[in-house]
């Protein structure tokens, strides 16, 4: 019953994901956000981020170091965002503003061209993975267009708004990125920001390069970002770990949505899931980094799974690009970095115990 629901209807599905899309974009429209800078926004996203990203990859032949799943798309948005972030800083300490974005979109048009996957090809008549996740993808913005977007409504539109605390912290962490390197707290006069703040620098950038304020990219167009690099890097990992098998792979990525403490149908009313759990939220909203600490987490553990099970040798580009993996990690939320390196210590530990037993 539940495979046949997931290989039919794909056109009604279709149907239903552009319906969820329409309401994001029409909750965009009414908050105060612009439709024209939503697509500037993404053009941005796939100039400056995706496309380099890819270029890296491939340069580095990382394909090769995945012959199960054949390709890791998540290390597009690592890459990409590594070398964002660092043309960023390096025009920005040259005074020369401009010449990121020329760079970046010097990259993308001579991106190096994409190689054939090394798995065996599915059929193209059956795109119901595709569909899925796209399904996903679009319900969730449509949550996140209640649970976010019309929150962050602009007050001009609003008449009275009450706004979160802590989304303004990163609206203005973002802005102060954007006037001075290194970034100074809004909170305080003359202390230099010390901060997890990946999704800020990132915003910050595009809205140099694009126009687009802090505010608006932050409280309506960044999350759409942040959710595909979540979702690409779930289903990287799903597929590594369950071995290319597409149906636990979906449920892998669906669990974070549906299942245990992140109860999607618990969300709506406040917030919380079953147990009160308000991890989902955030996960959404993305107002504190979690989606994207989550996205960078996927990215690294799928590389130590794939490391740890002889897929690969690794190399010293393996070796790199795990690194920024950790790193993103690190610079988007520290203290999931930190649990994640003190569970490492543990593993291995309890890894040589035992070796030794025997």
């Amino acid at each position: 019953m539940v495979n046949y629901l997931y290989k039919k209807f794909n056109a009604f599905k279709i149907a239903l994901a552009v319906l969820f899309l329409c309401t994001y974009s029409a909750g965009v429209v009414l908050a105060g956000g612009n439709i024209l800078q939503l697509g500037l926004f993404a053009i941005g996203c796939t100039v400056y981020i995706f496309l380099p990203g890819r270029a890296i990859y491939h340069a580095l032949d990382m394909d090769s170091y995945f012959p199960q799943n054949g390709r890791y798309h998540s290390l597009y948005y690592v890459f990409g965002t590594a070398f964002l972030m660092f043309v960023y800083v390096a025009g920005k300490t040259a005074g020369a503003v401009w010449f990121p974005p020329v760079i970046l979109l010097a990259i993308s048009l001579f991106t190096a061209r994409t190689k054939p996957i090394n798995t065996p090809k599915k059929s193209t008549a059956d795109n119901s993975q595709m569909v899925f996740y796209f399904l996903l993808f679009s319900f969730v913005m449509f949550i996140y267009t209640f649970l976010a977007v019309a929150k962050h409504t602009h007050p001009t539109q609003a008449g009275q708004l009450l706004i979160s605390q802590d989304f303004m912290w990163t609206v203005g962490n973002a802005e102060s990125i954007k006037i001075s390197l290194p970034p100074m707290d809004i909170r305080f006069d003359g202390v230099v920001l010390k901060y997890h703040y990946l999704t800020e620098f990132v915003a910050a950038a595009i809205s140099s390069y694009t126009g687009i304020s802090c505010y608006d990219i932050m409280g309506f167009y960044m999350q759409g970002l942040m959710l595909v690099f979540f979702l690409t890097a779930m289903y990287d990992f799903g597929n590594i770990y369950y071995n290319c098998h597409e149906g636990k792979t979906n449920l892998f990525t669906l669990s974070f949505f549906a299942l245990s403490c992140l109860s999607l149908w618990k969300v709506l009313p406040n917030g919380a899931s079953v147990f009160t759990y308000s991890l989902l939220e955030v996960v959404i909203s993305n107002v504190n980094s979690q989606c994207t600490s989550l996205a960078f987490l996927g990215v690294f553990c799928g590389m130590i799974v794939n490391f740890t099970r002889g897929n690969t040798k690794g190399s010293i580009s393996y070796f790199v690009a795990g690194l920024l993996s950790f790193a993103g990690l690190i610079f988007s939320k520290s203290p999931i970095a930190a649990i994640v390196a003190i569970a490492m210590v543990c593993a291995a530990l309890v890894n040589l115990l035992t070796n030794n037993e025997k």
